[in-house]
């Protein structure tokens, strides 16, 4: 049986960070660029205009940033921990995964049960033509997924499959409990799920489905119902949730793979998202979230991991950012894109680390090119990441725009944690990271820079194996706050942390000539 879950504590009720660390975000919907000569400043801080923007992204007016998105974990946390292939941080040993399995990613087990076992005792049958009485045989299915779903939980099974037909199926706000796998039999091209409901989720707003944490969900297109009528359109797709007491730290995340999300632009406070992740989720591979005000938001606690598996996953053209994460989970990202965003590809904002337990994000083989702001932002007070494989890419400047940044990284510190750090390359670990400009539009001038670091140490940022516009040496400019570009595209933009002096950031031991 399906329960629900108890409110969490809330932690922050916006996005702003707070005053130790930026005086204000940089760009993806922030604060916009102001582009003079480099002057070898050294401020690392400076308050800017807020940029006129389709989604804003800093301040308490923030129409995504609602309480539901900065939500606490109860007392024993979300403590599921990132997976064993994350890099080591500073100050931080890589946790090892031991207490969640894994989900499947073939809708059954190892022992071949799930609905490719056509009849098994475990499944439970939905079809576009099957009736309300069922009892959801492969004879007699039912007519709603809703139905389904209630008949699975009440096998009592380790694991119960509710295996859907071809079609589209118009339905309220479903919950898939633990132990539950929806799978569209036909896949995301030709099932479809359209939620229609005006019943707040767990994160307080409207949605189409609600994954319960041991729950998985795969094989269909989730979409928003056409026409104007708000009263039932759902302003989320799928809500993932966290941890409700200790014993649930034993079963898996919320599961998502072979899925389409796309349509979901309401600008209630806190809709407009695809994937709205309150937990720990895996997601992947072959998940797609275009077309939304944002593709996924975290606002998961610490030693929460969002864990994208695969390399065929999407997360470009919303209307947003691609990916938003505004609590303190870690990203573990296996390859995909976010690209083509207005705002940022992936915005790392994070939230004040407790515990000295920082996010620690490793993302490889991601392709982010095509952002009005940066391919990826880091924001403080802490954060580590660690980049392999990936091109980055400011994007292209309109003549009348500032240009933007490929990565942008600002180094911050908290008590009880290491200072942030950047990991994009080591001569044991090369990066084969591209950071680069794309080519700007007619009229333009390229801009930007194919890495910003924010209050960096002079000669502390280890670079190995990555490709820039030129090299070696790479060309680095000083500039004079974290919200000033070169006039010019430059590889390296930097201010210097506060009280130093000295050299350029990036040690660069090797690299070619790519952007």
């Amino acid at each position: 049986m399906y329960h629900r879950i108890m409110p969490f504590p809330v932690r922050l009720t916006s996005r702003a960070l707070p005053a130790t660390a930026l005086a204000a975000l940089v760009g993806c919907g922030g604060p916009s660029f102001s582009v003079v000569a480099g002057d070898g400043g050294t401020d690392a801080v400076a308050d800017h205009a807020v940029k006129d923007g389709t989604v804003a992204d800093v301040g308490t007016s923030d129409a995504h940033a609602k309480d539901a998105h900065a939500k606490d974990a109860a007392a024993a946390g979300d403590a599921s921990v990132a997976d064993s292939t994350a890099k080591d941080a500073p100050g931080r040993d890589a946790p090892v995964d031991t207490a969640r399995p894994d989900a499947p990613v073939d809708g059954g087990t190892a022992t071949g049960t799930g609905c490719s076992v056509v009849g098994g005792a475990d499944n439970v049958y939905v079809t576009t033509a099957g009736t309300a009485a069922g009892p959801g045989t492969l004879a007699s299915p039912f007519g709603t997924i809703a139905a389904g779903i209630k008949a699975a939980a009440a096998l009592g099974v380790t694991r119960a499959y509710v295996c859907v037909g071809a079609g589209r199926y118009t339905e309220p706000n479903l919950i898939v409990p633990a132990h539950v796998t929806v799978v569209g039999t036909a896949g995301a091209a030709s099932t479809t799920l359209v939620g229609t409901s005006s019943v707040a989720c767990l994160d307080k707003t409207t949605c189409a489905l609600t994954l319960s944490r041991g729950s998985q969900f795969q094989g269909f297109t989730v979409a928003a119902p056409p026409g104007p009528d708000a009263s039932t359109l759902p302003e989320n797709g799928i809500v993932t949730l966290g941890v409700e007491q200790a014993s649930d730290l034993l079963v898996a995340a919320p599961a998502v793979w072979n899925v389409v999300v796309n349509g979901f632009t309401s600008t209630v406070a806190g809709g407009g998202v695809g994937i709205d992740a309150l937990s720990d989720v895996d997601v992947g591979p072959n998940v797609t979230a275009n077309g939304n005000a944002i593709g996924l938001v975290s606002s998961a606690p610490n030693a929460a991991v969002v864990h994208v598996k695969g390399t065929t996953n999407h997360f470009d053209g919303n209307g947003g950012h691609g990916m938003d994460f505004v609590g303190a989970a870690s990203l573990l990202f296996e390859g995909g894109s976010t690209s083509n965003n207005p705002n940022c590809g992936i915005r790392l904002g994070g939230s004040a680390p407790d515990a000295g337990l920082p996010p620690h994000h490793t993302i490889s083989n991601l392709t982010a090119t095509g952002n009005g702001n940066h391919g990826i932002a880091v924001y403080t007070p802490v954060q580590y990441l660690t980049l392999r494989g990936s091109t980055v890419l400011a994007g292209p400047p309109a003549p009348s725009t500032n240009g933007n940044s490929g990565l942008f990284f600002s180094y911050g510190s908290a008590a009880g944690a290491s200072p942030s750090a950047l990991d994009i390359g080591t001569p044991g670990d090369p990066g084969n990271n591209t950071f680069g400009v794309q080519s700007p539009q007619a009229g333009s001038e390229p801009k930007g820079a194919g890495l910003f670091l924010c209050g960096a140490s002079p000669a502390s940022q280890l670079a190995a194996h990555d490709s820039f516009s030129q090299c070696l040496p790479i060309l680095q400019t000083a500039v004079a706050t974290c919200g000033t570009l070169p006039a010019a595209y430059v590889d390296v933009a930097y201010t210097l942390a506060a009280s130093t002096t000295g050299s350029a950031p990036v040690v660069a031991t090797s690299c070619t000539v790519g952007q």
